[in-house]
């Protein structure tokens, strides 16, 4: 038996067997695709990183060899409203506190050293995402969804103002403003008070957030955008 078949195979029984199960367990919430909108609560955890361009003239720099990004795991918090224009089709805006730290690696090589230097870029976002959900029919207390959208957001930890005589060294400074797309999917649990959810999502932004005030480190670089993914799980009434 060709793998394909076996899958397809495994899919099909696995297919009978949940909606088998749908006729026997008792629904949770059945009222709930009824109801024009809801509001939850959304707490996970966050990757944000760079999506780094070198500057066209990035060989001028003799000494500096490579550029890289790197990232710490970050929180977030979010609340949802959510408004149903048709059964499977839901409008969301999900407001945002994002906690995270991005960084850039800068490799050096000169004739008698080779060295690291590591600036570290904090990020305390408020995002406010828009997005459509298209959601399954239910199967029992199960339902999966696909969605995309668009999101905005402001740095408060933004270090855009600040002088480098005033820090004592150069620093990499974003813009506080940052807009893109994202786009994600998820499984929906109903349990007897609640819909417990699983979210998997990824954003990039648009816009070039570098500022560039004449040091190493910004002159070296053509444009930063951000990029992100994030695991959310959703608690709704």
């Amino acid at each position: 038996m060709r793998p394909n078949t076996g899958v397809l195979l495994l899919f099909l029984f696995l297919s009978v067997q949940l909606s088998a199960q749908k006729n026997r367990v008792a629904e949770n919430l059945p009222w709930y695709y009824s109801e024009h909108g809801h509001v939850g609560t959304i707490l996970g955890g966050s990757r944000l990183d760079f999506v780094l361009r070198p500057a066209a003239d990035f060989a001028r720099f003799d000494s500096l060899k490579t550029i890289n990004t790197g990232f710490q795991l970050g929180f977030h918090i979010k609340f949802v409203g959510e408004w149903r224009p048709q059964r499977y089709l839901l409008f969301r805006f999900e407001p945002a506190l994002v906690l995270a730290q991005r960084s850039l690696e800068y490799h050096f090589e000169t004739p008698t050293d080779t060295f690291n230097i590591i600036q570290p870029v904090e990020s305390n976002l408020l995002e406010f995402p828009v997005n459509f959900r298209l959601r399954s029919k239910r199967l029992g207390n199960f339902a999966a969804y696909m969605q995309a959208g668009g999101f905005y957001s402001y740095d408060l930890a933004s270090q855009k103002d600040v002088s480098n005589a005033a820090s004592g060294k150069a620093i990499v400074k974003l813009k506080k403003h940052d807009f893109g797309i994202q786009t994600g999917t998820g499984i929906d649990f109903f349990l007897p008070y609640f819909k417990f959810g699983i979210d998997f999502r990824a954003g990039l932004g648009i816009r070039n957030l570098l500022v560039r005030d004449h040091t190493i480190y910004s002159d070296s670089v053509e444009s930063l955008r951000s990029r992100f993914f994030m695991i959310s799980f959703t608690f709704e009434g």
